[in-house]
């Protein structure tokens, strides 16, 4: 692959990595004592999901 390939690739990938981390980041935080642990599922439920949508498109860097 070359830069080009390569750049418009991320191009492409930009819109939806910036929505995945606005999902992510709208999560409320855990990091105080007491938290509930709803979130924390919450947060992990969506990563594997994002990590598993990432290896079905059999991206080469996987």
């Amino acid at each position: 692959m070359g830069v080009r390939d390569l750049k418009a690739e991320v191009d492409g990938l930009m819109g939806g990595l910036r929505a995945d981390l606005e999902r992510l980041a709208a999560i409320p935080s855990i990091a105080f004592l007491g938290f509930p642990a709803e979130p924390v599922r919450e947060a992990h439920d969506l990563l594997v999901g994002l990590i598993c949508g990432f290896v079905a498109t059999g991206a080469p860097w996987t």
